[in-house]
């Protein structure tokens, strides 16, 4: 599930781990499908919290192409 607040995004997503974690990330690597199919590299820059069984994502997504 994700929500969007403005610019900011709230990504609650499913993992198969158990351990707790929080990662302060400025520079995640993730993969983004546009309307026609394509992938492309992104990074995610925000708060990651894992619990058992849940990844919670709360910050931004910048765009690898247009930031160089």
């Amino acid at each position: 599930m994700t929500y969007h607040f403005g610019t900011t995004i709230l990504n609650i997503e499913f993992r198969n781990g158990v351990g707790l974690d929080i990662e302060f990330c400025d520079s995640r690597p993730i993969w983004s499908t546009d309307a026609d199919g394509n992938q492309k590299p992104m990074y995610f820059e925000g708060l990651a919290v894992c619990i058992p069984f849940f990844l919670i994502c709360f910050g931004k997504i910048g765009d690898v192409e247009l930031d160089n």
